[in-house]
Parts: structure tokens; sequence; C-alpha cells
């Protein structure tokens, strides 16, 4: 996976607002910008709209925290679940090699889905949570080209972090006594051991 630059901007996001649940993929609509170009123009003031990160070719560009939300999906108003305070988006820019560009965005999504422990069924398009025809870049023949991105990504196995044990949570030890090729001798040392206050117990092979 290419490096992640992290390049933050101060306009049109909210601060630790966000608990990702969902990767939201999207293109920028713009053939003429790479991810650098996009930096500097949200970069550049207020824009009504922002996303996490910018991918083309060569470059995995940040400009939003992630705990932060990105203003990326807020049209669909939460009707599908998904909103800017739950998920993380990831715009696909459209100069140089296309599918080297949707490559580097599905590395970076497997990045976030194992660190937040998002399912692949939880990346989804922007149409899933707007219904607007994004990224139209892989809309085509019936979203053939995100058809195969998910199938990707459905291999994708993200890490799912282990409880931790409760700091007044008991832990159970168990002792073993020793082992007697008579019964007899067996069971005397059961009696001595509960005599003592100890419970015992006869385990076979």
């Amino acid at each position: 996976m290419l490096p992640i630059q992290f390049y933050p901007i101060f306009h049109n996001h909210n601060k630790d607002t966000n608990k990702p649940k969902y990767i939201v993929i999207h293109d920028t609509g713009n053939p003429n910008a790479g991810a650098i170009n996009h930096w500097k123009y949200f970069g550049g003031g207020n824009r009504n709209a922002s996303a996490h990160y910018f991918v083309d070719n060569e470059n995995i560009i940040q400009i939003i925290k992630d705990s932060d939300s990105a203003w990326h999906c807020g049209d669909g108003k939460g009707k599908y679940g998904i909103t800017n305070n739950n998920s993380l988006s990831i715009e696909i820019c459209l100069t140089g090699n296309l599918e080297k560009s949707i490559a580097n965005a599905k590395d970076l999504a497997e990045h976030l889905m194992k660190k937040y422990s998002i399912p692949s069924e939880n990346v989804v398009r922007h149409y899933d949570a707007s219904r607007k025809t994004c990224p139209r870049s892989m809309s085509g023949s019936d979203w053939k080209r995100w058809n195969i991105f998910k199938s990707e990504l459905a291999k994708v196995s993200p890490s799912i972090p282990k409880p931790n044990k409760s700091p007044n949570q008991e832990a159970s030890f168990r002792v073993q006594v020793g082992a007697y090729s008579k019964r007899e001798n067996a069971l005397n040392m059961v009696s001595r051991l509960k005599a003592a206050g100890f419970d015992a117990i006869i385990k076979t092979n």
C-alpha cells in the first residue's frame, strides 16, 4: 500500500464526532485533478463538502482525521443508515491510470477495514448512502467495476479486537497434585486435601 500523506485542512468538517462503521467510496467526477490538486482545493476555503481521503494512481492523501466527520454523504440525510458521523470517505481521483487508482483505493479500504474492524459489507458506494450515482466511474455495465472491487474486499478479514479481561474478574487456575497407580492412594490424597480446606477431584485418563 502507498504511504498515507496527512495534510489537514481547517474547513468543512466536524471535530471528534465520527465513529466509523462504514467506508464510503466516491469518485471526484473531475478528470483534470489528482489527489494533490484536491487537497489544495479543499484546503483553500469553504467548499461546503469534504472527504477524508483522496486517492490517485500515485498518492493517498488524507485531509481530515478519521475521528472527525467529513461532509461527504449528508445528501442522504441518514435515510439508509450511513451518515457523515459513522463513516470514512475515500474519493477516487480520475486522472492518470484509473485502474491503478482503484487498486490504491482498495488497498486503503482494506487497511481501514482492519484498523476499525469494518466488515466488507459495510464498504459501500455513495449511491448506497444517498442514491446519487457515485462513484460514477464504477457504475458502467451494471456496476461491473464496483462488483469486482467488492468481491476482492470480501476476501479481507477485519481484525476483531479481543475483549480485555476486567481488572475485577477473578482468574481461575488449576493445580495438579499428583498421579497415582492405585485408586486407594488417590482417594487418600483427596481426603487429605479436603481436610486442609481445598476442593479436590479425581480424574482418570
